[in-house]
């Protein structure tokens, strides 16, 4: 069996291994309460690690939590200390201590009950990603869209406003051609006024022709642009995780 087999081997069994742990409560520093009040704490303890999967210890090696208890000298409450150790060394973030301040040995259980949950979390094992297992990270999907797609025109502000002066060009147009080709009508005492129609009416007709090629090549111009943009964005391609 080779060194790698091996070494996977004993890294499954034990990340499989469950957490074990003893419970050492001193009450000692109570006085005649003391070994009642230890007993009662290491019993409700217990309970506590058996309820966060920790185990029962069955070796030296395995962990200790240590908890110490102590009267207040100047109140009525508890003082407790707690350490964690592992073949005699600490474990990392498993020291603290606090006060119990005119609390009864039921608020005191309660409190410790929360420090010992806090120290089993630790005691969990980590979990590590198997080597033999490496990440899967999928592949980018790529959806190309069809070059053949014909592009649209969108109408912007341009080509809106090139739509409009062709319009009211048109118009022009066609009422400037009207006086200027329409025979002239002689009114008594205004038969002089008939050439400054058809001059009027033929600068009508040019302003027309200005303004619609105004609006045609407005629209050209905005009918190209929107052409590029739709290609631009038919043309590429979407990239998706």
């Amino acid at each position: 069996m080779s060194t790698q087999v091996a070494a996977l081997l004993l890294a499954s069994l034990t990340a499989g291994a469950p957490a074990r742990a003893s419970l050492d409560v001193d009450a000692s520093a109570l006085g005649e309460a003391g070994p009642a009040v230890g007993a009662r704490l290491t019993t409700r303890g217990e309970r506590v690690l058996r309820d966060a999967d920790v185990l029962p210890a069955n070796d030296p090696s395995d962990a200790l939590i240590s908890i110490r208890l102590d009267t207040l000298p100047d109140a009525v409450g508890y003082r407790y200390a707690y350490t964690v150790t592992r073949d005699g060394e600490l474990v990392e973030g498993t020291r603290g201590a606090a006060e119990c301040r005119l609390c009864s040995e039921a608020e005191l259980t309660d409190q410790l009950d929360v420090a010992i949950t806090r120290l089993a979390a630790r005691l969990q094992p980590k979990e590590e990603p198997n080597p033999a297992e490496p990440a899967v990270v999928p592949a980018p999907v790529v959806v190309a869209v069809p070059e053949s797609a014909e592009p649209v025109w969108s109408v912007g502000p341009m080509g809106g406003t090139g739509i409009v002066l062709t319009g009211v060009g048109g118009l022009a147009l066609g009422l400037g051609a009207g006086l200027a080709i329409a025979e002239p009508v002689l009114l008594e005492g205004n038969a002089d006024r008939s050439g400054t129609v058809s001059v009027a009416g033929l600068a009508v007709a040019v302003a027309g022709v200005a303004l619609a090629s105004t609006g045609v090549a407005l629209m050209l111009v905005e009918r190209n642009r929107s052409r590029r943009r739709s290609q631009a964005r038919w043309q590429g391609a979407t990239l998706r995780f």
